[in-house]
């Protein structure tokens, strides 16, 4: 309670417009910022259209949304590999002593290296080559030849291309053993075709009398005398 009785009153409340100057005054890009689009970049307050690739800018420009002097890269020294606002070009990449060129540097693309025969380097962080192994550890095949990325490759064996060399040798065993089979089977259809005609030449020989009509007369042959006449055959 204040002095002489009276009660303390709040103070009033700014007006709306006061707090409105003072939101806008503190709060940052609220004001003369440019807002750049796809393919421009802000240098001097300015939204510039980026320049192509394999060039830089040389000077920006002077008005919103237009085009500063782009300059072209110099060829094999620097490059730029997309459209861009740099004042300068990349500076193309140097092969080192235990690499060889892969592809040489253009104004849009780096150049690329690459180890040389014999030796490897990761493609991602290469930092040195490193010689590449010869052999695989004992009871190890190789897998993956080495390459300009990747180190000899060593694995176990692989058990499913033993298992197919399995199948087919039990495949070719099969198969010759059906062409024995019915090689054997021929034969002996043969033989036995052969045999059971004799058989029936034995048989006949056997079953039936032998009748010769010789006309009433007597002919001896090899010491048997043969009598004719529809009579049976006879021999002395």
């Amino acid at each position: 309670m204040a002095a002489g009785g009276t009660v303390g009153l709040p103070p009033p409340p700014p007006p709306p417009l006061l707090l409105l100057l003072v939101m806008m005054l503190v709060m940052p890009g609220t004001r003369g910022a440019e807002h750049c689009g796809d393919g421009e970049y802000l240098a001097e307050g300015h939204c510039c259209v980026s320049c192509p690739a394999g060039t830089y800018v040389a000077q920006h420009c002077s008005a919103p949304h237009s085009r500063g002097i782009c300059m072209p890269c110099t060829d094999g020294v620097g490059y730029t590999a997309h459209e861009n606002g740099l004042e300068e070009c990349l500076s193309c990449r140097q092969c080192k002593d235990d690499q060889t060129i892969l592809r040489p540097c253009t104004p849009t693309h780096d150049t690329e290296c690459r180890c040389k025969q014999g030796y490897f380097c990761p493609a991602e962080d290469c930092e040195i080559c490193h010689k590449c192994s010869t052999m695989c550890p004992e009871g190890k095949e190789i897998v993956q030849a080495c390459n300009a990325t990747m180190d000899l490759g060593c694995g176990l064996p692989d058990q499913g291309s033993t298992a197919h060399v399995w199948i087919l040798v039990v495949i070719s065993l099969v198969a010759l053993g059906l062409l024995l089979f019915c090689l054997h089977r021929h034969l002996k259809c043969n033989k036995d075709a052969s045999a059971s005609k004799q058989d029936q030449h034995n048989i006949l020989k056997r079953t039936f009398p032998i009748y010769l009509h010789c006309f009433g007369k007597e002919e001896e042959k090899s010491g048997h005398k043969l009598r004719c006449m529809g009579q049976k055959v006879e021999t002395n």
